[in-house]
């Protein structure tokens, strides 16, 4: 691996970009889930449909933003350290980013699942739908159209020598204001909640 430029050529992950000296996370990039491309909203918080598919090409391909997270303390520019003092992803994280690609059509059933057993949970009028708009929108194949996945974050909380994961959603339906995140380990999703929740340093990370 060469890091220059505050660049990395991952031979897994690909090209990242150094990102230490913001508030965000400290590597960025790219992964590749195809099983959510049809991960978008497609409906209107009253379950009527938007009139177009507002996806970009990288969505629409499979291609989300992922940005990996060395902990805490912070590294990088304005949290003393020097320049050149960049760290790489760790085992962990390398080896839930290769589960995460291997496994994302596990994934995708795992949100599905969770999301049905919440909505179930809510009821219809949670979601200020009738019953038939409630149903049609719980169907397997319409569920993750509730969703925009907005991000993948790896983070440097560890379980079973796997980096916890976390995923970010805008939601219409589920939760306009505050979205919905989940938290990831393997290609199971062990936690579903508002987004704030996927964050690295918000996660509830016991077992």
């Amino acid at each position: 691996m060469e890091i220059a430029m505050r660049t990395l050529e991952h031979p897994l992950m690909g090209h990242l970009d150094w990102s230490g000296f913001t508030t965000t996370c400290d590597w960025g990039g790219e992964i590749l889930l195809p099983s959510f491309a049809e991960c978008y909203e497609k409906w209107c918080s009253n379950g009527t449909a938007f009139f177009r598919d507002r996806r970009d090409d990288a969505h629409r391909e499979g291609r989300f933003g992922l940005g990996i997270f060395s902990g805490s303390p912070r590294v990088g520019f304005g949290h003393g350290k020097e320049i050149d003092e960049f760290l790489e992803p760790t085992a962990p994280q390398c080896a839930a980013y290769t589960t995460l690609v291997q496994g994302h059509e596990r994934l995708a059933e795992s949100l599905k699942t969770q999301l049905h057993q919440m909505a179930r949970e809510q009821g219809a009028s949670f979601f200020f739908l009738n019953d038939n708009e409630f149903e049609f929108l719980l169907r397997p194949e319409n569920i993750l159209g509730t969703l925009d996945l907005e991000g993948v974050s790896i983070t440097y909380h560890t379980r079973d020598q796997l980096a916890l994961v976390g995923m970010t959603f805008h939601s219409e339906i589920w939760e306009c204001e505050h979205g919905v995140g989940a938290v990831i380990l393997g290609d199971q999703v062990i936690h579903l909640g508002v987004a704030e929740e996927a964050w690295p340093e918000a996660m509830m990370v016991d077992p």
